[in-house]
């Protein structure tokens, strides 16, 4: 039976281009697909007058809504035809199997991402990478929150993670990462993968959490993400305007001590750390 999807176009004002993307995101589309003057999401359900009215007032967005509908969308046939491989600082490439590795570049990610968000290309994954690089993760336990692609966990076990836990609430990205883990030469035994938001996860205490989601999630996540991470483990947090900085910064003030924050375009990463008791 064919699959039908509900698309629609959202033209912006090209200035304004990753706002209008961070609304975007928060209405928690099944996929985004963007180029450069419009971004186009689909929704396995029926697009409602209320989604639709909240897009037209975001920030940015110009011209006429167009919904319309698709069926059997072939995702790795649009990802293929627009995806670079992209190479980070002087350490990491992502790149699709069909692209060739860069052999001056010490860590290769494999992906094929489909319908995930976490290419590399977007400013919150680039500097989560970088963050993760900076850290000693050698032995640790990671759990990657809202893992998408999983593309972070990836790289984290590269870098010597030895037990990765990830979840997420899209079934299509619970499968596309246990794809990158196999695609990576990352055995089962390492990984698990779990469907489901939060309340999925064990209360067992991990070294490093990694959260790249967005604002909403991480205000209504501060106690489940410190109920689960060791006194002396590191909350790695990213999908953040800057105009939101101190919003987020204020609901983790309590448990949480800013250590590092970074800034590319108008995101934010920040590395936290336990308040010592």
């Amino acid at each position: 039976m064919e699959r039908e999807w509900n698309k629609v176009t959202v033209h912006f004002r090209k200035e304004q281009k990753d706002i209008v993307n961070a609304y975007l995101l928060q209405l928690e589309p099944d996929s985004l697909l963007e180029s450069e003057t419009y971004f186009e999401l689909y929704f396995d359900s029926d697009i409602s007058d209320d989604i639709l009215k909240e897009i037209k007032n975001i920030p940015g967005v110009i011209g006429d809504l167009k919904a319309s509908k698709c069926v059997n969308k072939n995702w790795n046939e649009v990802w293929e035809s627009n995806y670079e491989p992209i190479e980070i600082d002087d350490f990491c490439q992502i790149r699709a199997e069909f692209h060739s590795a860069n052999p001056a570049l010490p860590y290769q990610i494999i992906i094929r991402p489909q319908m995930a968000f976490g290419t590399g290309h977007h400013e919150t994954t680039y500097m989560m990478i970088e963050a993760i690089h900076r850290l000693n993760v050698k032995g640790k336990s990671v759990w990657d929150y809202g893992c998408g692609t999983a593309i972070l966990s990836v790289f984290a076990y590269l870098k010597g993670a030895t037990k990765l836990l990830c979840n997420d609430i899209e079934t299509w990205a619970v499968e596309n990462s246990k794809l990158h883990f196999e695609l990576n030469g990352i055995g089962a035994n390492n990984y698990e993968v779990l469907g489901g938001n939060i309340d999925v996860i064990p209360e067992s205490k991990f070294d490093i959490i990694l959260a790249n989601i967005n604002r909403k999630v991480l205000l209504e996540s501060t106690l489940g993400l410190r109920s689960r991470l060791k006194e002396n483990g590191t909350l790695l947090m990213s999908g953040i305007l800057d105009v939101d900085q101190d919003l987020v910064l204020k609901a983790y003030a309590s448990d949480f001590k800013l250590v590092n924050s970074n800034q590319k375009g108008e995101w934010i990463c920040m590395e936290m750390q336990v308040k010592n008791s």
